[in-house]
């Protein structure tokens, strides 16, 4: 039986973490033993499956964790280690080389490096995901676009980079779906478009919520529900007041279970700049939503199947995704085949789907 640690900050945050955190539990129990290192003691948003051993550093700065984490995984003695976001792929790198015997090391690439270094102002990484990403024995990018795009950015061998999509429980996100949702534009006469996720430059929710003055200019039914919240609340606010909208346009913010407003909705909307592979999107087509999402680097695309799946248009382009929105608000034919045809198509990311393709990463990892 192989012992498979899998590095993450906290059972929290975001969509790395989760699906992650899933395809830990998912590894077939009878073949590997998985323990989830995690580097905060914080509180759990979710948990792993009961086969799964939680370990906790308790470091709040990723500066002060190397030499607890090369510890602990030391008395852990791994024979894989899979780690999730930048500075745990670091670690992880460098650690494992002072391990004897020496594990193998997967670094995973959740998000649109080269955009994302640019928006966070974290340049630093350049000098620095290189040489991790060298030093790793694989590279798992979530989609292919992004795993493309990292071979050109860090100058890293291309038979490192494997494609393994995020894994996500799509049975139960339909399942969570069905719950009960209480707010009156789901329950009446409403036409209502949902958005989920941070609310940072990233979503690009200015571009959206431009594009929905549109749409609710030329159909005053419609509404929007933006569930979520993060640094760029404010600004969102008061760009719904400027635009008059207050009555139309719900801030939700952070809810414990956004299925069922995914569920009830008329669509789901994405309004991203950029992404790494677009998990809200597969949370929304098990959810049952039909999709319109900005044709980001890098994701969407691959996710809905090249637009068959769902209405795709060009990033930052308000006019193109109001028309998009106002097809699936009234357009009931083309909204229901992409709910039917969506649902099929998001099983593809269940955990039954994605963990054999890691059991085979590992499998030729230790072979080699």
């Amino acid at each position: 039986m192989r012992r498979v640690v899998f590095l993450l900050p906290e059972l929290a945050g975001g969509g790395a973490e989760r699906a992650t955190a899933t395809l830990a539990s998912a590894l077939p129990p009878e073949r590997f033993e998985s323990i989830v290192l995690l580097q905060h003691s914080s509180p759990r948003k979710y948990e792993v499956g009961p086969h799964v051993r939680v370990v906790e550093l308790g470091v709040d700065s990723p500066a002060r964790a190397a030499i607890p984490l090369r510890s602990a995984l030391a008395n852990l003695a791994p024979d894989v280690i899979y780690s999730a976001l930048p500075h745990l792929n670091a670690l992880a790198a460098t650690s494992a080389r002072t391990l004897r015997p020496r594990p193998r090391v997967i670094v995973s690439v959740h998000n649109n490096t080269e955009l994302e270094y640019a928006d966070l102002e974290k340049n630093w990484l350049r000098v620095g995901e290189p040489l991790t990403y060298r030093l790793a024995d694989a590279i798992v990018c979530v989609s292919q676009g992004l795993a493309d795009t990292l071979r050109t950015l860090t100058r890293s061998d291309a038979a490192k980079a494997r494609v393994i999509p995020n894994a996500i429980d799509v049975a139960e996100i339909a399942t969570l779906a069905t719950a009960p949702v209480e707010h009156p534009w789901l329950a009446g006469e409403h036409r209502v478009a949902v958005a989920a996720g941070r609310v940072v430059p990233q979503k690009d929710y200015p571009m959206l919520v431009r594009a929905f003055a549109s749409v609710h200019a030329d159909d005053p039914d419609a509404r929007l529900l933006i569930l979520g919240d993060g640094p760029e609340m404010q600004n969102i606010e008061s760009l719904v007041r400027v635009l008059e909208l207050e009555e139309v346009v719900d801030l939700r913010g952070r809810v414990d279970n956004p299925y069922p407003y995914l569920g009830a909705a008329a669509c789901f909307v994405q309004a991203s700049r950029y992404e790494g592979f677009g998990m809200a999107i597969v949370e929304a087509l098990a959810a049952g939503a039909p999709v319109a999402a900005t044709d980001c680097p890098y994701g969407p695309r691959e996710v809905l199947d090249n637009g068959r799946l769902g209405l795709l248009s060009p990033v930052g382009d308000a006019d193109a995704l109001a028309v998009n929105i106002e097809r699936l608000l009234k357009n009931s034919d083309l909204a229901g085949r992409l709910q039917r045809e969506g649902r099929v198509w998001a099983e593809r990311y269940s955990p039954a789907a994605v963990a054999p393709q890691l059991v085979a990463l590992i499998d030729q990892l230790s072979s080699s």
